[in-house]
């Protein structure tokens, strides 16, 4: 579990890392300097998994440069146990052309926040954070001012962690002692999400 998590955060690291290096050697190959202006993606979405299907939204801000995006997003995932993701996010298009399909990647933690049903189902739990990620890919029709319509699909995985008290019995009640028993759950899905690019 440990090694697959390095993993993970290895190849995300090389993804920023090798798109922001490309963006950069691309720009300077080119005449015409590249601006860097702010965009913003707003998402909203059906994640669908061995639990079901739920709904999820996102909004991710951040700089984009030619054909390159990096932000940071933040979302609402309603997957099995609500939760709130908040992560890094890397996009490229695969073209030049307005209409153009891309590529992206996001990952980074998630942090569980029950509602009032799931509560009183699991009690109280104390929850510590989780890993996050979602790549794929999807298509931008683009508008004005480079701002467009996107779709895309991707696999996405949650991770949920928590710890509940539990109480042993012992014949003396100097002898009782509070132990924890620790959740946790990797819930792997697919998603596809609707969107504006600004």
């Amino acid at each position: 579990m440990v090694r697959i998590k390095s993993v993970v955060k290895v190849v995300f690291i090389c993804l920023i890392t090798g798109g922001f290096i490309l963006s950069s050697v691309v720009g300077r190959s080119q005449s015409v300097i590249t601006k860097i202006g702010f965009s913003s993606v707003n998402e909203i979405g059906l994640v669908a998994g061995d639990a079901g299907e739920a709904f999820t939204a996102q909004t991710i801000n951040g700089i984009k440069k030619g054909r390159s995006f990096a932000g940071v997003g933040v979302g609402f995932d309603f997957y099995e146990l609500r939760s709130i993701p908040l992560f890094l996010d890397y996009r490229i298009d695969l073209t030049k052309r307005k209409n153009t399909p891309f590529a992206y990647a996001s990952g980074g933690l998630n942090f569980l926040w029950l509602n009032f049903i799931q509560k009183e189902q699991i009690g109280s739990p104390s929850s510590s954070p989780g890993s996050f990620y979602d790549v794929g890919a999807g298509w931008k029709l683009s508008g004005k001012n480079n701002g467009g319509f996107i779709i895309s699909a991707g696999y996405s995985l949650k991770q949920v962690k928590y710890k509940l008290p539990s109480y042993s019995v012992s014949p003396t009640p100097q002898m009782q002692s509070e132990n924890f028993d620790r959740y946790n759950f990797l819930y792997r899905r697919v998603v596809i999400k609707i969107g504006l690019q600004l």
